[in-house]
């Protein structure tokens, strides 16, 4: 059962770069992280109703580690060393908002 998961909310540059956004993170960033000991595997979704300011997509990573900082710490520095590449028009584009989460208990189904 996974021990954690990590949550981006992301968005494009703009309109015109959201093809090339979307085949990107699908084909290139999804598979990067998911080579990261710890990730097990990664939901992506597109908003369907949401205020002016909230981001495009939703990616949800499971994380499968004792501690669930350290697979996270790992894609910044493969990140940060140029292992993972981030293309210029993402990196222009406006921050993700991202936030990490541990379990606190077992699942419930209903």
């Amino acid at each position: 059962m996974p021990k954690g998961v990590f949550v981006v909310q992301s968005s494009a540059l703009d309109a015109e770069h959201e093809a090339e956004f979307d085949e990107w993170y699908a084909s290139e960033h999804i598979p990067d992280v998911l080579d990261v000991p710890g990730f097990v595997s990664a939901r992506r979704f597109r908003i369907v109703d949401g205020g002016p300011d909230a981001h495009t997509f939703l990616t949800i990573y499971e994380i499968d580690a004792d501690d669930v900082r350290a697979p996270l710490a790992e894609v910044f520095r493969r990140t940060q060393s140029g292992e993972m590449s981030i293309p210029e028009h993402v990196r222009k584009g406006r921050a993700p908002a991202t936030a990490l989460y541990e379990l606190t208990g077992d699942d419930v189904a209903g």
